[in-house]
């Protein structure tokens, strides 16, 4: 297929225009957690440190097709393929973290104070392992293939003289986090069902009524079966405040004399909501946002995987609309997640908003 000014105008339209709004949702994140401590969730704290990747990826991808024009041995194609290289595939590693902290609080019962102290570690490894191959390719510069960074169709990346490396330095890490990442959701997945059945396996048949009380009185009161060793004490590292929002939506709170191991009840159907409500508002809730952050990070990588697969199976072509579909999606990784953190943080946000617009009246 030849392309033609119109095409690669296109492409570049699309990069920057997918870019803005990326950067746009960056900021808005890095501004509204530095003004409210409600924000700083656990999940959202490593939005937020993910977005300082975004950003310089963005900076990258505004550039846009001006480092190929520039030429390979320029400053400019060769600074956008570093930052390419070395700050877009960093959300896939943050992806991970935020499940390897679902299976830490679910599995190895995590508080947010000890999930805390991991984010530096998390810091470190998700800008840190990506410099070792990023600062390694930058350097590399052979007589007969010439410099690994060089022009690209959508920007200056691995040049097409090194296309198996595109594949084992930047494709493979990526899908490899990805991979680790859907394996930890599997696990925690099953282990979310098994706890469901279990808790629905505490509800057993109605006792019989002790003597002296009323079957037919109207109570707020509400049985659970419980086995020994489970109560809602296995619940409560999942609430933990930390200035502010916990780190799921509040489930309704027991008093834990009022959980005995037969008390009285209104209803069957009445008790198994009950357990349900403890299990789906907390452990499928903390399961689920994560996951969003993860499917958004697959999205994104899809598209500009098949385009790579394509390249390498035709070699002498190249298809103008997955091309297209890469230069939107992949910019737009910084915006996906200020999606993602304004759904987890809708309460500090209005209350944000509530208190700008008072302190202006």
């Amino acid at each position: 297929m030849t392309w033609t000014e119109k095409d690669f105008s296109s492409l570049q339209m699309a990069e920057r225009v997918a870019s803005i709004l990326s950067l746009v949702g960056c900021f808005f994140v890095l501004i509204t957690f530095c003004s409210s401590s409600a924000f700083h969730t656990p999940i959202s704290r490593l939005i937020f440190y993910a977005s300082f990747g975004n950003i310089l990826s963005n900076v990258a991808t505004l550039i846009s097709r001006q480092g190929v024009l520039a030429g390979q041995n320029s400053v400019l194609c060769q600074l956008q393929a570093f930052f390419i290289q070395q700050w877009m595939p960093t959300d896939s590693l943050w992806s991970f973290c935020m499940a390897l902290n679902v299976y830490l609080t679910f599995y190895k019962r995590y508080t947010t104070i000890q999930l805390k102290s991991l984010e530096w570690k998390y810091f470190l490894g998700c800008y840190g392992i990506p410099l070792i191959p990023s600062v390694t390719l930058l350097c590399i510069d052979s007589k007969e293939r010439g410099k690994i960074y060089g022009p690209a169709i959508l920007w200056c990346s691995i040049s097409s003289n090194w296309q198996f490396l595109r594949l084992f330095c930047f494709y493979g890490p990526v899908w490899l986090a990805i991979i680790g990442t859907l394996a930890l959701y599997i696990i925690i997945g099953r282990g979310i069902f098994q706890q469901q059945r279990t808790l629905r396996s505490f509800v057993g048949p109605l006792p019989n009524p002790r003597p002296g009380l009323n079957p037919h009185k109207n109570t707020n009161a509400i049985i659970i079966d419980v086995m020994s060793g489970v109560s809602t004490s296995n619940f409560s590292h999942l609430q933990e405040q930390n200035h502010g929002e916990s780190y799921l939506p509040p489930i309704r709170q027991f008093n834990q004399n009022s959980i005995n191991t037969h008390t009285m009840v209104q209803s069957q159907p009445h008790r198994v909501s009950t357990a349900e409500c403890i299990t789906n508002r907390t452990l499928w809730s903390y399961f689920r946002c994560s996951f969003l952050f993860f499917i958004a990070l697959v999205v994104t990588w899809i598209p500009s995987s098949i385009n790579r697969i394509y390249s390498v199976a035709k070699p002498d072509s190249s298809n103008y609309g997955l091309n297209l579909a890469g230069s939107l999606v992949l910019p737009l990784q910084g915006f996906w997640n200020a999606i993602l953190y304004i759904a987890i943080s809708t309460s500090a946000c209005k209350d944000l908003w509530h208190s700008q617009v008072t302190r202006r009246l």
